[in-house]
Order: structure tokens, then sequence, then C-alpha cells
């Protein structure tokens, strides 16, 4: 297990990619999920990859009020080809986010029963890679009116073979990725 932080903080890119997002109807998750699938298929050398994302099942008013975590991790394809416009890779990606968050009430148990795929102990049959995007601007946190530092706390474990979460915090963006290092020497 290895966990490594990084921070995307040049102002005028990041505020001209957020910016550019915008005018093209894509959020800063789906440009981060693709950047995510172009360095994945290129260290994999795979065209094609299923993802897991988690998506908050919150998304209802009638869950709103209740306690506790309502999340389910559910399947992202990326088709990262180099024959693809940035544009036409982006829409995709937006396109089978949009069908995510369309069927975000079909559990992942679902999904794996549907498909019938083997399962092991310890690891997910449909993918072994993660991306997740922390639902807030990290510098907004606060306790009792004081501002306080969002610190991902090391658990000595990885969740995913490879997994990278990334939030906004004020200007820049803080990346964080996570991995497991069962296969360092495959």
């Amino acid at each position: 297990y290895r966990m490594c932080l990084g921070r995307a903080d040049d102002r005028y890119t990041v505020g001209y990619r957020t910016e550019s997002c915008e005018q093209k109807g894509i959020t800063p998750f789906v440009l981060f999920a693709g950047a995510w699938g172009i360095l994945h298929a290129r260290v994999s050398g795979k065209s094609r990859l299923v993802v897991g994302t988690p998506v908050s099942l919150r998304r209802r008013p009638e869950t709103q009020k209740i306690c506790g975590p309502m999340i389910d991790t559910l399947p992202l394809c990326l088709d990262p080809l180099p024959e693809k416009s940035t544009s036409q890779y982006l829409d995709e990606i937006r396109t089978e986010v949009e069908h995510l968050l369309e069927y975000d009430d079909i559990s992942l148990e679902k999904i794996l029963t549907e498909l019938n795929l083997p399962r092991k102990v310890g690891e997910n049959a449909l993918y072994q890679v993660m991306i997740a995007m922390t639902p807030f601007d990290i510098s907004d946190l606060k306790l009792f009116g004081k501002p306080v530092d969002y610190v991902p706390v090391p658990t000595g474990t990885a969740k995913m073979d490879w997994a990278m979460e990334f939030g906004k915090t004020g200007e820049s963006y803080q990346l964080r990725f996570e991995y497991t290092t069962e296969h360092e020497n495959e």
C-alpha cells in the first residue's frame, strides 16, 4: 500500500480548465476521469477500461435527512482510444456518467449477478481501479466556525489496486493517489 498527494494549483491553468469545462458542458469529474483513463490506459496497455466510482444515493429530497452513509460504487466505462478527439472522448464520458446517475438505483451486487461474473474473496469482479471526487470544496470545511484542514488518514491498505481521489480546494485541486504494492514485481 502506498499513498501520494499532489496539487494542481496553477491558478491560471485551473481557472482556464474550469471555465473551458463549463463552456463545453463538462464537469471537473469528467475532465479528471478522462485524464485518469488516458493515464491508466498508457500504464496498463488496455484501451477499454472499467473503473469504479462512488455515487451518492442521496439524490432525492426524502433521503437528505437520513443519518449514515448512502453510497454505492458503480462501474464507469472509459475508452481512451488515440484516434478520438479530446472533445469526443470527454463527451462520451459525460454521457456515460449521465447514464450511471440515471440508473444509480441498480446496485453493484445486481450488476455482478446479472453479468454472472466469477468472484474472488477480497477482489471486485468488475474493476480494480477507482476514481472518486470529494463532493464539496475542501477549503470550506469548518469546525465551530474555524477553518480545518482535510487530511486523509492512511489506513495501511488500498481500497483497489489503484485509486485516485480529487477535490477542489479554493483555487486549486488536491489529488490523492493510492495503490497496492502487491503487484510491484509483476
